[in-house]
């Protein structure tokens, strides 16, 4: 059975602009990094947190992530020349490393995620866990405070649901 890669689209500053299991061709590739095309070396063993609703999840998972394993982490070749903004969420996807990151990608990113085959394998994370690999220290309890104000607003909560399956990633439950 094919692997299904999952194309997470990250704009410059770091927000998901668009989420497709569709193959990406050369140029929507180019297109959305804004020139030539770079694959970062990825290092990352602990995976991406895929939103919940990127998954195929909405109501009370919003706020919740799917760690998917990192296939390839796709930026502008020249992002750095071009001075483009660094993306804290693209270097964290390539190198499991944060804002602080010595070496950060920059510029708009294409994340490809492999979704697991057995889905019930998903590992569900909340923001803490997010907050924590990604937000400098000094600003981590503030980020949280965000976080627990945005989930109050929802009425959901900010911790891990039981196990969940992924059905046809069109978003039923078991």
């Amino acid at each position: 059975m094919k692997e299904e890669i999952l194309s997470i689209l990250v704009g410059e500053n770091g927000a998901i602009t668009r989420i497709t299991l569709d193959d990406l061709s050369l140029g929507e590739m180019q297109e959305h990094v804004g020139g030539y095309i770079e694959y970062a070396k990825v290092t990352n063993t602990e995976g991406f947190p895929v939103p919940a609703s990127g998954l195929g999840y909405g109501g009370n998972k919003k706020l919740l992530a799917g760690l998917c394993e990192v296939k390839d982490v796709i930026v502008n070749e020249e992002g750095l020349l071009r001075n483009m903004t660094h993306n804290a969420v693209s270097t964290f996807a390539a190198y499991a490393e944060g804002i602080e990151f010595n070496n950060p990608l920059v510029g708009p990113a294409i994340i490809q995620v492999a979704l697991p085959e057995d889905a019930s394998s998903i590992e569900w994370v909340g923001f803490d866990w997010i907050i924590e690999r990604t937000v400098p220290e000094d600003m981590r309890e503030m980020a949280k405070t965000l976080m627990k104000e945005a989930a109050d607003e929802l009425g959901v909560g900010l911790s891990p649901p039981p196990q969940y399956r992924i059905a046809n990633y069109i978003g039923e439950e078991e």
